[in-house]
């Protein structure tokens, strides 16, 4: 049995460039799933052969014991989970799963600009924990699926998006630091 529905639905999404004085509204068409195991919906916009979840991950269970909900002082549960490393993969529904770094780097590659990316998968800021305080600032922190071995003695990357200037880059870090969660599945 699946563990996700899908609708469909589209968006005026509006956006500005910082180079531009002047916003403009691009039509983009997402989808919808439904996450049977908990019921939440999630958005996601189809690119490359992937389907990408468009908003953060919100998936909670008891088993999961590293997780910290976003914002200030994680206020901001509705607005999306931060997940240890070894967690992040269960918050992707059946038949989706975390994206790779490569991924990642080729959506950002097939996009005119930063700007672009981060108005077609809404890309906001997350904030990040340690484990014993989340803050907020202006990136947004993305868990890719690669890392260089197991267990927390070892690095996981991540994708790095300031918000405020537009720069996107990759960066390892450790696995038990709380990160957002965007979820890929290949398209059928």
């Amino acid at each position: 049995s699946s563990s996700s529905q899908v609708t469909s639905s589209s968006e005026d999404v509006e956006s500005s460039s910082s180079l531009a004085s002047s916003s403009s509204t691009i039509d983009v068409e997402y989808e919808e799933l439904v996450d049977l195991r908990d019921g939440k919906k999630y958005r996601y916009y189809t690119v490359g052969g992937l389907n990408w979840t468009v908003d953060n991950m919100r998936y909670e269970s008891e088993s999961m014991v590293h997780t910290w909900c976003m914002g200030l002082d994680g206020k901001l549960c509705d607005s999306g989970i931060l997940y240890a490393f070894e967690e992040a993969g269960a918050a992707c529904p059946e038949d989706w799963r975390l994206p790779t770094l490569e991924e990642w780097t080729v959506l950002k590659n097939g996009m005119e600009s930063v700007q672009a990316l981060m108005d077609t998968l809404n890309i906001t800021p997350t904030g990040e924990s340690n484990g014993s305080y989340t803050s907020m600032d202006d990136v947004a922190r993305y868990w890719t699926s690669d890392s260089d071995g197991e267990g927390l003695d070892h690095g996981a990357y991540m994708v790095y998006v300031r918000t405020d200037s537009h720069e996107f880059s990759t960066q390892r870090y450790r696995k038990d630091h709380g990160y957002g969660v965007r979820c890929v599945q290949e398209v059928l």
